[in-house]
């Protein structure tokens, strides 16, 4: 029975309105061939009842008796009328329907007034033929008018008076169902149509409003970009002891929740740090002691302080901190001090000043033994010098100069403004200039020598202002890829217009992805996003518009909804490789680096909004294009201006091309072969030399030549610089050595000082003594009191050493001597002798040491003076002072039983031992600083934390670390301070600790001189004696944290360990570390908790971790390519065939970035890989799918009415009336299922469709087809990004010039592996089933399984 009908077994009927149906019709519309017959069939229908009336009227009354009437009644009944159905409507009739009447409904107005959209308009009474013909009861039929636009309206009105006019009878039936109001189901299904109905009706204005609306959401929810220009983020891990660290660092600026005002260390400083490296003299490293290279950084740091800005700044700073930038802290102001006295004279001292201002240098041993020994603090020779600098003998190629600015008062946030503008515009350029210079080499015919050292230079607002500016410069060349990328674009879109649409897609695609991202500081590699987006994202318009031209090569004269649906659906599948490579660069979400991590998630979803927005405002601008500015160019534009802005002669011959690289492809054996034979040599070469070069495991953002990267590694040769709250002092007196007791002599003296003869004086063993000759002797004593100083050693001369010779001495020298007592049992450390030979400038150092008083016992029965002295300077080394004034020689020998010859240090270098002769380390007993303990020695600091809660996850992005106090702490508990106190005393040997700084030993030292208890007794007031041991300490509450009434929340104690090259040793040194600080935690209460963190940790981990982390994400990038490619293509063997070619690739990549280019290999070169491995592969899965996928067959319904035939297609005339369809209450299409005689080439699900052949499916005709369509993005797109690429070359951010590099290599890769080694492979395979593997599979399951639901 028929569907509707009133027969037995007759289905009800059910309405489905026509927006819902219109897709589905879309897909078997028969095309502009259908549209021409409708209206050749109406026309001819009109001209035969104009010229026979009487044949028309038996032509009508055949049409009602016969089946075909029937079956129209049944479409037509109930049903819904719109413009898209009226084609398959008039062909069905098989009787033309009646002209309109004259003067009825030709006016255009009155049709718009007799049938407005929505309206039900009656057909006529219709009887049914089988009652009785004119016999039966009426029947009524109503159907909708749906017009789309006002145009539509009118044809199908005039479409609807002529069904009403006509004399076309067919069969009574029962009236259908009125169309029921629609659900929310429905509605929603019905959206994409009815989006493509705004988009076709109003280009124009939708795209104008997407753009619109754009700009609006990003301007209200853009957020100002913070840039975090942190480039050592780029070196670590986000793995344990890197959040532990940053945690620790952050809680490090908020020591104080109150500032004091007087306190200079809370004020806000800027500092500046100048690294200085010696350059190499020939075949020798040179010495930066050199004078050469002292007098060049005199000089500039002369210049430098001449600055006017830095005299304005310095000029404001308080006058208490006033030297940390007049003169600063540079060991060039104590080489060059100013003389305030003649030298030595009759007073036997004179002064100096150490501003650095002097001509005449001073002898850099005595310099650097005034600092060692302490006179200078809180300066010594580790501000300086690096720390294996071992002291006053060694010797060091490198030298530190530290200047500070610092805030007047608390509240001065002008002086920070003034600062960053002067930083900024006046001493960053003069820095820059300076270390430019420095790196200039000798120029024979140039007067002026090339500065003897290089420089690097850090400091606050010099790092983020040289990362800024960097970056500045780098978008800049960004620009100038973004606009090669609109000529490129220009030129193969063949529109100016879409060009702009496109890279203005691109931009708001950059801009979109920021504002949903939403980082609180956005990381340098985030900033790779751009140049990635601008070269390799603009291929997906030009596949959007190819595709566009073969969706109109196929249905040239369709309705332009039909069109567009046909086309989002295929865009769709277009676009489906592009989805995919968004979700595999989130894989990046799981690496360890942050930086990684946000460069992968910003990079996916700015693929994600790219692909939306090209389909919401690129697909717009094709109708633009189409409707509006193609025509303006026909018309309005002059010819020439219209060939440059539509420039369609530039387009380079794809199809000839692709014909030509489908022919090499034919030799796909021996492409193959050769394939295999030059990868092999490559991947071997590649492989080798990655393994024999290694790689540091972390990336560096600068090049090795910049001063950034070359001066951070220098920089870690020293230690932390530490803020300086107290001037050391600037004046300092040298004095004779014994002119202690002269009645002038200043109380202290910085060093002693003398000439000295070139050659060795004293050869034989022992000391050459010499007795003050000032005062008249007294030969009879009851008492003498000896006095001796001793020089010569190059440590320290102690009691219990000499003790023994030193009375056998005095025995021997003064007769009558019965014994010797000692007043005292300490001996005294004096400031060092410098013994100078004038004319050669050589000098020496020795130690001086003054030994305790020997008093000389006489014999009972003598009678004399009582009190007599006698003071005795001797000289135990090789050297001694000429003719001492005042000084007579004595005749005996001081034997001591070992003593160690001075060494000597000339005006130039310095020896580079920092052992003695017996093989032993240098010491400096006065010396107490933590440096001055590991001096000559790397180490690093570990910092153990009380009273900060630990990390427990790490961020996903870079940020401010989160922290907060730990609650359970309780300092003043006496457990609390025993357990403090045994974390820093009771430390194991394994620990390698080298010195300790920890307050809790000398507060309870302190304690314990003021009478009291340690701890702090139970009764007593922990708060109140900290606060006196913090009055006494310049820097004990450095290492606190205090609350706003003073009282410590947490701290901190500070340890040196020995620094492993190793880092796997480093890492297990960490472990016992954390089993240390673990079983100390075990044993104290829970108020007092402790961890540990350290520098030197975060580094060892970002070694070990950051490439084994990129070799993870890789891996998992590389299965998700090709997952994306199975779920694209989904056949196996196309699958295996891409491994090969995505191998291929690699090895090529490989060669060039560690043979050709020399790289090592690190995470980003990994990084680098995948990105454009990722790009490549796209274009490759388009043509191995169209490849494997026939084109879809149409294919009839024998249950449906088959379709009067077509005339000849001479009978078509050109011109869009439209098609008619209306529902047959069933939700099927009359017209969806019939295409005996109207096949089209194929569809659309093909992306090779419409070129050659359609008949020819063989493996060569549709790989020839693919290539065809293909070929024109891929070539276009690889020359777009080789000239992008190369505006990434002059970049200063190594990883965008690394990223240019590869990317200029990988152009041309592209096209030999997607345009020939891909057709070959595909070739060789012998393919010929056009069927992806897993239709077979699932057919063979379905088989195979079907039992389950039969």
């Amino acid at each position: 029975p028929k569907r509707g009908g009133t027969g037995p077994g007759a289905q009800p009927r059910t309405c489905t309105p026509a927006h819902e149906f219109e897709p589905a019709h879309a897909k078997a519309r028969p095309g502009r061939d259908m549209v021409r017959k409708a209206k050749s069939g109406a026309a001819s229908s009109e001209a035969a009842d104009a010229e026979d009336p009487a044949a028309a009227a038996a032509a009508s009354a055949g049409h009602s008796a016969g089946d075909g009437t029937t079956d129209m009644q049944e479409r037509l009944g109930g049903g819904v009328l719109s413009y898209d159905s009226m084609d398959s409507m008039a062909v069905e009739m098989s009787e033309p329907l009646p002209p309109v009447p004259p003067g009825t409904l030709e006016d255009d107005e009155e049709v718009v007034e007799a049938a407005k959209p929505d309206q039900q308009i009656e057909l006529p009474p219709i009887r049914d033929q089988d009652q009785g013909g004119a016999g039966g009861e009426p029947q009524g039929s109503a159907i909708v008018v749906a017009g789309e636009s006002p145009t539509e309206e009118r044809a199908l009105a005039k479409f609807v008076a002529r069904i009403k006019s006509s004399n076309v009878r067919i069969p009574d039936l029962p009236e259908g169902p009125r169309c029921p109001q629609l659900h929310l189901v429905d509605k929603i299904c019905s959206l994409p149509y009815r989006y493509c109905q705004v988009v076709v009706r109003f280009p124009g204005p939708w795209l104008l409003f997407v753009l619109v609306a754009l700009s609006v959401v990003i301007g209200v929810t853009w957020q100002p970009i913070q840039v975090n220009t942190d480039i050592s983020a780029f070196q670590k891990v986000d793995g344990n002891a890197s959040r532990d660290f940053d945690v620790y660092h952050e809680a490090l600026r908020h020591t104080r929740a109150v500032k004091n005002a007087t306190r200079l260390a809370d004020r806000n400083t800027f500092e500046i740090e100048i690294i200085y490296e010696a350059k190499a003299k020939g075949e020798r490293d040179q010495s930066v002691f050199a004078e050469a290279v002292l007098r060049d950084i005199r000089n500039f740091e002369q210049r430098l302080r001449k600055l006017p800005g830095w005299i304005t700044l310095c000029g404001q700073v308080d006058e208490r901190a006033r030297f940390l930038c007049e003169p600063g802290e540079s060991l060039g102001n104590y080489v060059w001090p100013r003389r305030l006295d003649a030298f030595l004279g009759s007073a036997g001292y004179f002064r100096l000043n150490f501003d650095g201002l002097a001509r005449e240098r001073f002898p850099v041993p005595a310099t650097l033994t005034y600092l060692a020994e302490g006179a200078a603090l809180p300066h010594d020779p580790w501000k300086f010098l690096p720390q294996h600098y071992s002291g006053p003998q060694s010797t060091s190629k490198l030298l530190r100069s530290v200047f500070t600015f610092t805030a007047p008062s608390l509240d001065a946030p002008n002086f920070g403004e003034e600062y960053s503008a002067f930083a900024q515009k006046e001493l960053y350029p003069f820095l820059v200039a300076s270390v430019l210079n420095s790196t200039l080499e000798v120029d024979p015919d140039s007067w002026d020598d090339p500065l003897n050292m290089n420089m690097y230079f850090r400091g606050d607002e010099l790092d983020q202002h040289e990362v800024l500016e960097a970056l500045e410069h780098d978008m800049k060349l960004a620009f100038g890829a973004l606009v090669v990328a609109l000529i490129v674009t220009w030129i193969h879109l063949e529109s100016i217009f879409l060009a702009f649409v496109a890279l203005l897609s691109l931009c708001f695609s950059i801009l979109l992805s920021y504002v949903i991202v939403r980082v609180e500081e956005v990381s340098l590699a985030s900033f790779l996003v751009v140049f990635v987006v601008f070269g390799l994202g603009g291929n997906s318009f030009f596949k959007l518009n190819d595709l566009w031209d073969r969706v109109y090569r196929i249905s040239p004269m369709a309705k332009p909804v039909d069109r567009l649906m046909e086309y989002y659906r295929s865009a769709m599948l277009q676009l489906l490789p592009v989805f995919l490579t968004a979700g595999i660069f989130m894989v990046h979400l799981l690496s360890l680096m942050r930086p990684l991590r946000e460069f992968g998630f910003f990079m996916g979803t700015c693929i994600m909004c790219r692909c939306v927005l090209s389909l919401v405002t690129f697909v717009p601008a094709l109708l633009v294009q189409e409707q509006l500015v193609s025509p303006l160019m026909k018309r309005r534009i002059p010819p020439k201006l219209a060939a440059v802005l539509q420039p369609t002669k530039l387009r380079l011959p794809y199809p000839m091309i692709a014909d030509s690289l489908m022919k090499v492809a034919q030799k796909g054996k021996y492409i193959l072969l050769g394939v295999v034979v030059v990868m092999t040599i490559f991947g071997a070469a590649a492989l080798a030399v990655a393994v024999t070069r290694g790689g540091s495991g972390l990336p560096q953002v600068f090049s090795p030549e910049h001063q950034r990267s070359a001066g951070t590694a220098l920089l870690q040769a020293f230690e932390p610089s530490t803020f300086t709250q107290e001037e050391a002092k600037m004046n300092v007196t040298i004095c004779e050595p014994w002119r202690e007791n002269v009645s002038n002599a200043p109380a202290n003296c910085g060093l002693h000082w003398c000439d000295s003869k070139l050659s060795s004086l004293n050869t034989s063993e022992g000391c050459a003594c010499f007795r003050d000759d000032s005062e008249k002797r007294i030969t009879t004593c009851t008492a003498l009191d000896v006095k001796v100083q001793l020089t010569g050693n190059a440590g320290k001369f102690t009691l219990n050493g000499s003790q023994g010779a030193l009375e056998e001495f005095v025995l021997l020298e003064y007769a009558g001597t019965q014994s010797v007592q000692w007043l005292s049992a300490d001996d005294t450390t004096r400031p060092s002798l410098v013994y100078e030979h004038w004319e050669s400038g050589v000098t020496y150092i020795e130690g001086l040491t003054k030994m305790p008083t020997a008093r000389a016992l006489q014999s009972p029965g003598v009678k004399g003076t009582p009190g007599c002295v006698e003071r005795l300077f001797c000289f135990c080394g090789e050297r001694q002072c000429l003719d001492p004034s005042g000084h007579k020689a004595m005749t005996r020998k001081l034997v001591l039983p070992k003593y160690n010859a001075s060494r000597r240090l000339d005006a130039d270098s310095v020896g580079a031992e920092g052992e003695d002769d017996e093989g032993r380390r240098l010491s400096f007993p006065s010396m107490t600083s933590l440096s001055a303990q590991t001096a000559g020695q790397d180490t690093r600091e570990v910092v153990v934390i009380y009273g900060i809660t630990p990390p427990v996850n790490g961020m996903l992005f870079e940020g401010t670390p989160q922290w907060s106090f730990d609650a359970l702490f309780e300092p003043e508990s006496p457990w609390s301070q025993r357990a403090m106190l045994a974390m820093c005393t009771d430390t194991p040997a394994e620990l390698n600790i080298v010195a300790k700084d920890c307050w809790i030993d000398d507060f309870r030292k302190w304690l314990n001189s003021q009478g009291l208890l340690f701890p702090v007794q139970r009764f007593g007031s922990f708060d109140t004696e900290l606060k006196r041991y913090i009055g006494t300490s310049n820097s004990a509450s450095s290492k606190m944290w205090l609350n706003t009434e003073g009282s410590m929340r947490a701290t901190r104690l500070f340890m040196k360990i020995k620094l492993e090259e190793d880092h796997s040793v480093t890492l297990k040194s960490r472990k016992r570390w954390l089993d240390y600080v673990q079983a100390m935690n075990d044993v104290a209460v829970s108020t007092a908790s402790a961890w540990v963190a350290s520098q030197a940790w975060v580094d060892a981990e970002a070694y070990d971790e950051a490439l084994v982390s990129t070799w993870r994400v890789t891996g998992l990038t590389l299965a998700g390519i090709f997952v994306a490619g199975f779920v694209y293509i989904l056949d196996f063997e196309m699958l295996m065939i891409m491994v090969g070619i995505c191998f291929v690739a690699f090895i090529y990549l490989a060669f060039f970035m560690f043979c050709l280019f020399g790289w090592e290999f690190g995470p980003w070169e990994l990084i680098l890989m995948c990105v454009f491995l990722t790009y490549s592969v796209e274009p490759a899965f388009r043509i191995a799918r169209d490849f494997v996928s026939a084109p879809q067959k149409k294919w009839r319904n024998e249950d449906e009415p088959q379709l009067a035939p077509l005339p000849p297609l001479a009978d078509f005339t050109v011109g869009h009336v439209g098609s008619l369809v209306v529902e047959d209450g069933t939700g099927e299409f009359g017209d969806s299922k019939d295409e005996g005689s109207l096949d089209i080439p194929e569809d659309l699900t093909s992306e090779g469709s419409g070129v050659g052949d359609p008949a020819d499916d063989s493996p060569e005709a549709a790989l020839r087809r693919a290539l065809h369509h293909q070929s024109g993005a891929v070539i276009m797109g690889s020359i777009k990004v080789f000239l992008c690429c190369w505006f990434l070359l002059p970049c200063d951010f190594r990883l965008f010039t690394r990223l240019g590099a590869v990317g200029i290599v990988v152009s041309f890769a592209q096209v030999v592996c997607t345009l020939v080694l891909l057709p070959a492979a595909l070739l060789v395979s012998g393919r010929s089933r056009r069927e992806p593997d897993i239709y077979p599979i699932g057919r063979f399951l379905h088989d195979k399984l079907a039992w389950v639901w039969t």
